[in-house]
């Protein structure tokens, strides 16, 4: 008896060290991030916030309209540093498959990059695992706009991404 068990105990462990090893995410993008100390990077300028307005104005209001529009490639080209403004903009990139994306960001706190599960619910991007990164909550054809979700303590030290569909 006490022989099975052990010989169960081994065989359990070796099948779940097996289920542990993950192959290694590949990078979705070649985008490469300079830190500039002191620059002015990290506020919307006026073409991004004509992008905000425009998309705006023009935004889906239908759950699959938007998540139709999301397959494919999107590429961060909008930043804004809810705290300090001097930050330089990162690099984003987001690939939405069926129920999945890949996300890759790399900015002066270092590198990211994950798989989610994704779905819209109520005009709003919602991900699994959670990321603070992709709180996405206007969507129009070419780009999408985003405020990061770890508010912090008044609504303007909030970071905002643009991001524009580039396949």
């Amino acid at each position: 008896m006490r022989n099975a068990l052990l010989l169960s105990m081994l065989v359990l462990f070796f099948a779940c060290d097996k289920d542990d090893e993950q192959t290694p995410l590949a990078s979705i993008s070649d985008c490469q991030f300079v830190a500039v100390n002191g620059g002015s990077d990290g506020r919307l300028d006026d073409e991004e916030r004509s992008i905000i307005d425009e998309c705006r104005d023009n935004k889906f209001t239908s759950n699959n309209e938007i998540a139709e529009n999301l397959m494919g490639e999107w590429e961060l080209v909008g930043f804004r540093d809810g705290w300090r403004g001097t930050v330089p903009q990162p690099c984003g990139y987001i690939k939405f498959e069926n129920h999945h994306l890949a996300f890759q960001f790399h900015g002066e706190e270092g590198e990211i990059l994950s798989i989610h599960s994704w779905e819209i619910e109520d005009q709003l991007l919602k991900v699994d695992p959670p990321s603070e990164y992709l709180y996405m909550s206007l969507f129009c054809e070419q780009f999408m706009h985003g405020q990061q979700a770890n508010f912090g303590v008044l609504a303007v030290d909030v970071d905002e991404y643009i991001y524009e569909k580039v396949r």
